[in-house]
């Protein structure tokens, strides 16, 4: 099993997603995608799920994904579903509208999303309203902060192992 962590669109993210990777006691390898941008200054998401899909080297994969990682993961799904396992979304920024279609697609018991109860690009109760009305079945977990940090590695491993 392959765990491939999309961190957010800063630099400064690479930090959290190495963090994931270093702190994953699950069984198989895990993977730090590195968005181009950060060496090039170019951000397309169409490079960067042809990128991802290039890492993939396992048959089941399990995906970790943060912010701006998030939207990257509602465009690989298609091309990916058929390997996914389970996925970890946090930090969902604004415009949660367009995930309709993925997760309406996504079996909801190999999906869990944590949003911050005041993260600052779109707090817990929009994304959780949202969500219940798309499918009531996603557990969407609240964790108490007003950051766009998400260091839930015990929540993490605990989804992967279950």
């Amino acid at each position: 099993m392959q765990t491939v962590v999309l961190p957010g669109y800063s630099p400064k993210n690479e930090i959290w997603a190495q963090a994931v990777v270093d702190n994953l006691k699950v069984d198989g390898s895990a993977t730090l995608h590195k968005w181009a941008h950060w060496s090039d200054g170019e951000f397309d998401i169409k490079n960067e799920v042809s990128r991802i899909q290039k890492e993939i080297v396992d048959q089941k994969i399990n995906i970790i994904a943060k912010s701006v990682g998030t939207q990257v993961f509602m465009s690989l799904l298609p091309l990916v579903k058929a390997t996914l396992h389970k996925v970890i979304l946090c930090g969902i920024p604004i415009d949660p509208v367009t995930y309709l279609q993925g997760l309406r697609s996504f079996n909801s018991s190999n999906l869990l999303i944590i949003q911050n109860s005041q993260d600052p690009f779109m707090p817990y109760g929009p994304v959780a309203v949202y969500l219940k009305l798309v499918n009531k079945d996603i557990p969407v977990i609240q964790k108490t902060s007003s950051t766009h940090d998400y260091p839930y590695y015990d929540d993490f491993n605990k989804f992967l192992s279950s």
